[in-house]
């Protein structure tokens, strides 16, 4: 399992989980408890980035294949598969589910109309290697990319311009938006760092004992939690960084 989303609250009062997989099946699940709902079939490459609308009806994954593909959630069938040029490592919808970002091994970034399948997507280059993830962030006006060229980009959607970079001295490997979408988290070699992501200043940065693959801040923004090479999982404080807990995986 390489990737995870999450929907917000649907129509019935739950939320929904997809998970991207090396064996070219996202899988559907209930979030609360984890139970199968359905696997996606289709894809003939690992699936590196998965994506759900906030009202889980439709889901989005790129591939190993080449492809993004949109998928109707209620059916588990393909709706549509955008041809890209190289391996698809993120997918994210805009805020009003209408749009796709989309980015990977291209070294570019790529808009999707969905409402226009046929459209040519928006393109934006500058990247000289592997994006590893994109965020759509502003209302969709602007976006982030984290690159294996050890930089991450905040660009203007509208204008097609790159608005600032972040250069690290290891690759980051991992970012996410905080639920209210004003704090981005990146995770780069045994660092967790909070960025301001109206300003792509640093908040504060914080040092843990292993390799960190991937964090996430609590709705509250108080606490966050990582994990990584060592398989714990760590809770800590957002404003002094202390381990709050800390809980093994195997």
């Amino acid at each position: 399992m390489v990737d995870l989303a999450f929907s917000k609250f649907t129509a019935n009062n739950d939320y929904l989980l997809i998970s991207a997989c090396k064996d070219g099946k996202p899988i559907l699940r209930q979030g609360d408890t984890g139970d199968w709902i359905g696997t996606f079939e289709g894809h003939k490459g690992a699936v590196w980035g998965v994506a759900l609308t906030d009202d889980g009806t439709i889901a989005a994954s790129g591939s190993a294949d080449f492809e993004a593909k949109i998928w109707d959630t209620n059916h588990g069938s393909v709706i549509h598969s955008f041809v890209c040029k190289h391996i698809v490592r993120s997918v994210h919808f805009g805020f009003m589910s209408d749009r796709l970002l989309a980015a990977g091994n291209e070294k570019s970034a790529r808009i999707f109309d969905l409402n226009n399948y046929d459209a040519t997507p928006i393109e934006y280059f500058g990247h000289t290697g592997s994006i590893r993830q994109a965020l759509f962030y502003d209302n969709d006006k602007r976006f982030v990319t984290a690159s294996e060229d050890k930089t991450v980009r905040f660009w203007d959607a509208l204008s097609g311009l790159e608005a600032k970079r972040v250069e690290f001295k290891q690759t980051p490997v991992s970012m996410e938006l905080s639920h209210n979408k004003s704090v981005l988290t990146i995770c780069y070699g045994n660092k967790v760092s909070f960025w301001n992501v109206a300003t792509a200043q640093l908040i504060k940065e914080f040092e843990m004992p292993t390799q960190i693959l991937s964090a996430s801040m609590h709705p509250d923004n108080l606490v966050f939690i990582c994990g990584g090479d060592d398989f714990k999982m760590y809770k800590c404080d957002f404003a002094t960084g202390a381990k709050l807990g800390k809980f093994s995986l195997l």
